[in-house]
């Protein structure tokens, strides 16, 4: 009940005119940070972070990026078989960063992956699971409103991918 009224009172935000505190952040502290947050209710799972100790920058709102990625990892979580492994990656080039989310779930089929991130789109395997659709349509939006973009890959029986894009920040230090 209380994820439900937490995704209702994000979406009137995402729809009514999100407000973020931009700053200058470190991504990899913020991944680190959701990575060791998971760890809580991924009690069957494993969760291993794959990224560089050195800081990759970006503009954004510290908060809103840790609920993308708790957004994420909850869904990998959720979704994956107990005892699986999810895996989150990070690399960067010389304009962006790639955050990629990768579960051993039981895949996504072709024709659901793309409406996955439509409000209220829920895909014929969440029938019992709570839930109104808004998750992953939330995390589109505040991915976009940092600039950046989200799209998912699947095998069925092999798990999926999500990824994020975001824009890099000019080079300074974070807040």
């Amino acid at each position: 009940m209380e994820r439900l009224i937490v995704d209702l009172r994000d979406l009137v935000q995402v729809e009514g005119g999100l407000t973020m505190q931009r700053d200058l952040v470190d991504l990899v502290e913020i991944v680190h940070a959701a990575v060791e947050r998971s760890h809580t209710s991924a009690t069957n799972h494993g969760v291993r972070l794959e990224a560089s100790e050195m800081p990759i920058i970006v503009a954004g709102d510290r908060d809103r990026l840790g609920q993308v990625l708790d957004n994420l990892l909850g869904n990998a979580i959720k979704y994956s078989g107990v005892g699986s492994r999810i895996r989150v990656q990070m690399e960067s080039n010389d304009r962006e960063v790639h955050l990629r989310v990768i579960d051993q779930g039981p895949g996504i089929p072709a024709d659901v992956l793309p409406h996955l991130f439509e409000r209220f789109f829920r895909g014929t395997r969440t029938a019992g699971d709570p839930g109104l659709g808004l998750g992953l349509y939330i995390t589109r939006m505040l991915v976009e409103a940092h600039g950046g973009r989200i799209w998912a890959t699947s095998q069925l029986g092999e798990g999926s991918t999500f990824t994020v894009g975001l824009p890099l920040a000019p080079q300074t230090e974070p807040r």
